[in-house]
């Protein structure tokens, strides 16, 4: 069954650095703007995440992406909304346990790529992580 997300839910704007010096700040206020401008489809802001740190480390060693999941447990927003998946998703690991996260506490995921909008049942690439993570977990005890 797909769930409609209602314009009224409160939704985490995630941005993430793709560049280094005055490109950065260029590149997260062009972020926060386009994430600013399109939440209004799904509901209101009710938190931003930044990450200044690689997309490839783990969640862990990441901040905002950190606070994120910790307010997705205590249930603060109900959707996540970012530019493009793979400033959330930068590794296959944080894919998965992200991915399943998301699933497990029946929030949302919006990438506006078009790559994943879980709200509208487009959650394909989130199953091709859980694929990718199996196989690994396989190889690794051969």
């Amino acid at each position: 069954m797909i769930m409609k997300l209602p314009s009224s839910h409160r939704v985490a704007l995630y941005v993430q650095e793709d560049r280094h010096g005055d490109e950065q700040a260029e590149s997260l206020l062009s972020q926060l703007q386009t994430l600013r401008t399109e939440v209004r489809r799904w509901g209101t802001i009710a938190d931003v995440y930044v990450d200044t740190c690689s997309a490839t480390v783990s969640y862990r060693d990441r901040p905002g992406l950190s606070k994120l999941i910790a307010d997705m447990r205590r249930e603060k927003f109900d959707a996540i909304l970012v530019t493009d998946l793979w400033r959330l998703f930068g590794n296959v690991e944080v894919g998965y346990e992200l991915g399943e996260l998301i699933s497990s506490v029946g929030r949302f995921l919006i990438s506006l790529d078009g790559l994943v909008d879980t709200s509208s049942g487009n959650a394909t690439l989130l199953e091709h992580y859980k694929w990718v993570h199996f196989q690994r977990l396989m190889s690794k005890s051969q």
